[in-house]
């Protein structure tokens, strides 16, 4: 009988520990709403990125002319929030190819370097410009733009060495690439159809 409590208070425990995580994972916002394949994206990550988008498509309405309005209707919203969770899951699939490249990491960090180097203007102020733009600090756009595009490049690169006949190699890759890997969407509003994110009808 007391084995038999002794486990029981064990399971509780477990249990406790399991709802306790739960929870802090729905604060925090660290919970999946898709997979790539078993990789996957966040909550967190998918609020940061819209925010992103969402904060420069509205810097530039107000730079070069448009409807505020307009923008902020559910159907634009939700427009910038498919072509994120879209963008989210390229990016998932092109970092898991480069663990095929040799240095992959290391000529990533390179052309980060390079591109915050060639961003820094004496005459300009980088983090107000990001900050301004996107509505980020230079850490989070290097983490939401700078690494993705910087990626993207490296991978590129390696394509076009592998076939330089070929200057849709990248794209062409990329489409095959979709259709190859298992997407699973936990939202609501939206789908994988095979080869991108598209609205639940």
């Amino acid at each position: 009988m007391k084995m038999n409590l002794n486990k029981f208070g064990v399971l509780i425990g477990i249990g406790a520990l399991i709802v306790i995580v739960i929870i802090g994972l729905v604060l925090t916002g660290f919970y999946p709403i898709a997979f790539v394949g078993i990789k996957p994206i966040t909550w967190h990550n998918f609020k940061e990125n819209s925010a992103a988008a969402y904060h420069y498509y509205k810097m530039t309405l107000q730079t070069y002319g448009g409807s505020q309005e307009d923008l902020n209707k559910p159907e634009n919203i939700q427009e910038i929030n498919r072509a994120v969770l879209d963008k989210l899951i390229e990016n998932e699939i092109i970092f898991k190819s480069l663990n095929s490249i040799p240095k992959a990491n290391e000529i990533v960090r390179n052309k980060i370097e390079q591109a915050l180097k060639q961003a820094i203007n004496p005459k300009d102020n980088i983090k107000e410009a990001v900050n301004t733009l996107y509505g980020l600090t230079v850490d989070e756009f290097t983490k939401l733009v700078l690494v993705p595009q910087a990626r993207k490049e490296v991978l590129e690169g390696r394509l076009f060495l592998e076939n330089s006949s070929n200057s849709n190699g990248f794209d062409e890759w990329l489409k095959k690439a979709k259709k190859d890997v298992k997407v699973l969407i936990l939202l609501n509003d939206f789908k994988w159809d095979g080869e991108k994110v598209v609205l639940k009808k």
